[in-house]
């Protein structure tokens, strides 16, 4: 818009600035040089001076203009201070006016053609910068979009990290150590420095670990379902924070009246059954925010899906009466059958045994050494026993093995006991299973109608 007004502004001043230079040039003449008419005989001639210069500044429209005024000043000028015949006198003279035309025309070609190259270039600059702008915004967006991706694959990546060693934590079948498992995730993975776990224990839910806690901090051992953050995320089974009471339309006057923290994150498992409620009470304030109460909720479900397969194993675990992997029976099924013996003995005054291996300090480090020096063990303790005495697993690495003797009074258990412990030293394993004497760490029990009133005395009776 600018180089259009510029232009017009030219157009309007050339018919100006070529007129009152050729009359500046006339004025000059006559003055300083009246016996000189139209500059005769001065070379060169001043009237040059409007031919080149008012082309050079306005093109080929200033040149033509400016070449016809000065051919036309200058023949005037000499028809009026010489008349008419002097052109005949002397045609030569008329070249001047031709050449006036001629150089103003080519000088103003030349300068249209270089005003139209640089438009041309300064056309083409422009649209070379303004591509180079829009290549710097497209360069701009793609190294934005670079850098949210590059953070979002090492979002992605720590967190495939953080779930799987969550999952291996986690993959056991016993309750406990996927509490403590889980506990322990929430401290390692989300920086949490104090948080609780609460049990469902029919209607209640009851402290069963935490994390971070002084000895002088107290935590509710009790809470009822309902009540404050943890009893909230029971009741509905779905997270809860601080956040959904500050900025929610929640009762925020439930808050705190138990010492409640910051979040509550429910175990619920596919079927809706609910394990527990794990308490953040303390975690860095810029880690408080909706992923990462997200991310705990994934580490409660994988959770939850553990304490699911760990009750099916269980469940299933506990119908089995045999132990394939030795030959021998489960321990679940031990107590089961000296309970039958033992009210069996208890309502016919029949006489009822135990044995006890109590093995400690033992020298194999090796699994593999242990599963064949225990195979071992148990083939040679059964040789000693009839067909119908149950042999089997004991409860503990420290008890490894159990054995009810039904009709066996404590004396026949002895000479049993004597039997087995011969073998042993027999075949030279006694010092491998125990680092004390074998005598005292196989322990025999048998009935005694006089102190024991249930089957559970005679196990306590045996140490178990």
């Amino acid at each position: 818009m600018y180089d259009k007004i510029v232009n017009i502004q030219r157009t309007k001043l050339f018919y100006l600035e070529t007129g009152l230079f050729l009359v500046a040039l006339l004025l000059i003449n006559v003055i300083f040089f009246p016996q000189l008419p139209a500059f005769k005989n001065i070379s060169p001639n001043p009237l040059w001076l409007v031919v080149l210069l008012i082309p050079a500044r306005y093109g080929r429209i200033g040149a033509l203009f400016s070449g016809a005024m000065t051919a036309a000043v200058f023949i005037g000028s000499y028809w009026f201070f010489y008349g008419i015949d002097i052109f005949f006198d002397d045609p030569w003279l008329l070249r001047f006016p031709f050449l006036f035309i001629l150089v103003g025309f080519l000088l103003g070609e030349l300068k249209t053609f270089f005003i139209q190259r640089e438009d041309y270039l300064t056309k083409r600059l422009n649209e070379v910068q303004n591509l180079n702008e829009k290549m710097m915004r497209e360069y701009d967006i793609i190294k934005d979009a670079h850098s949210s991706l590059s953070k979002d694959i090492a979002t992605t990546q720590n967190s495939i990290t953080v779930f799987h060693n969550v999952m291996e934590r986690l993959k056991s079948f016993n309750r406990e150590d996927i509490y403590n498992g889980l506990v322990d995730s929430f401290v390692d993975y989300l920086e949490v420095e104090e948080c609780s776990l609460y049990e469902l224990e029919g209607n209640l839910l009851k402290l069963k670990i935490n994390r971070g806690w002084k000895d002088y901090h107290k935590r509710p051992e009790v809470i009822k379902n309902g009540e404050g953050l943890v009893g909230i995320a029971s009741q509905k089974m779905k997270a809860i924070s601080i956040k959904d009471f500050l900025t929610g339309s929640r009762d925020a006057s439930k808050v705190g009246t138990l010492g409640d923290g910051l979040a509550a994150i429910p175990v619920v498992d596919s079927k809706g059954k609910l394990y527990a409620i794990v308490s953040i009470e303390k975690m860095p304030f810029i880690k408080m925010k909706d992923a990462t109460i997200q991310t705990a909720g994934v580490i409660c479900d994988i959770a939850a899906s553990s304490l699911l397969n760990a009750d099916r194993f269980n469940k299933v675990s506990g119908k089995q009466i045999e132990n394939e992997k030795y030959g021998i029976y489960t321990y679940d099924y031990f107590l089961k059958r000296l309970n039958e013996e033992f009210l069996r003995s208890l309502n016919y005054m029949m006489p009822l045994s135990t044995i006890v291996f109590k093995l400690q300090g033992m020298h194999i480090k090796s699994e593999e050494s242990k599963d064949a020096l225990f195979s071992t063990l148990t083939s040679l303790v059964k040789n000693q026993l009839r067909s119908f005495d149950v042999t089997a697993a004991g409860p503990n690495e420290e008890v490894p093995l159990v054995i009810l003797l039904a009709m066996t009074a404590g004396e026949k258990a002895e000479q049993i006991k004597q039997n087995m412990i011969e073998k042993l030293k027999e075949y030279a394993i006694d010092d491998l299973i125990s680092a004390q004497n074998l005598h005292s760490s196989i322990i025999v029990q048998d009935y005694d109608p006089h102190t024991m009133s249930s089957s559970k005395d005679m196990l306590k009776s045996a140490g178990l």
